[in-house]
Parts: structure tokens; C-alpha cells; sequence
């Protein structure tokens, strides 16, 4: 069986698909490709400052309450 190109997951929890289809209508690009975008930008961060920094910078108010 060959590697996919494709990603596949559930976005219906928290109305994450509608977050998702909202903003990608708001920046003119098709779902798919902001998701690429994010997730691109999300790697690229890990990959360069660590994945302690990139949690840092997205759930602040997570990391606090723990």
C-alpha cells in the first residue's frame, strides 16, 4: 500500500468545520487549502522552535490553568 497524499479527520466536534469553512470563505480559499496553509505554518514552527514553544503560543490559557 503506497503513502496518501490525503488527510482525513473529524471536524464536527466543537464546530471546528464550520470554523473552518468560515475562514477559509473570509480569505477567498477553498477548505482544503487553508487547512495545508495552517498546517504547513504549524509544522514549520514545530520543526523550528519545538513543539513547547508552538503550544506556547497557541493554548496560553490551557498551559496556565495547569
Amino acid at each position: 500500500m503506497g503513502e496518501s497524499d490525503h488527510i482525513t479527520f473529524r471536524a464536527g466536534d466543537g464546530g471546528l468545520k464550520d470554523r473552518l469553512d468560515d475562514l477559509s470563505e473570509q480569505y477567498g480559499m477553498k477548505r482544503s487549502a487553508f487547512i495545508r496553509l495552517l498546517l504547513t505554518d504549524a509544522v514549520d514552527i514545530v520543526e523550528q522552535d519545538g513543539l513547547d514553544a508552538y503550544l506556547d503560543d497557541v493554548e496560553p490559557e490551557e498551559q496556565a490553568a495547569d
